[in-house]
């Protein structure tokens, strides 16, 4: 349990998570999407680009969301057995494509587990 802070009222606790578990992030999101919903004209859209094999199992894909005239990747994601054949980078680029034909000029931007800007 971490030090009480002097900034927060009395009947809150504050505490620390190393860990969240996906409800706990899941329930954060929520609520700032429903703060959003009441506060900011939103619209917002999601999307998929995915490619499947013969025996159309997925081997790679990329999911976002088109949103304030943004395009944000969430996830981007290749098959073991398509790794290093450029298949990351030829989504990246379809998708950079959509951003006209779908009402956003901006490209949004998020980082890999890595750190690099995807």
């Amino acid at each position: 349990m971490m030090q009480p802070a002097t900034d927060f009222p009395a009947e809150l606790s504050l505490s620390f998570d190393a860990a969240p578990a996906p409800e706990i992030r899941g329930t954060l999101g929520q609520a700032i999407n429903a703060f959003h919903a009441r506060t900011v004209p939103q619209d917002s859209r999601r999307f998929a680009l995915l490619l499947r094999d013969k025996g159309d199992e997925l081997a790679a894909g990329l999911s976002g969301v088109l949103s304030w005239q943004w395009l944000f990747v969430e996830a981007l994601w290749v098959g073991d057995a398509w790794r290093g054949r450029g298949l990351g980078r030829g989504l990246l680029a379809r998708r950079r494509l959509m951003r006209p034909r779908k009402g956003a000029t901006r490209p949004g931007s998020t980082r890999s587990r890595r750190g690099r800007s995807i």
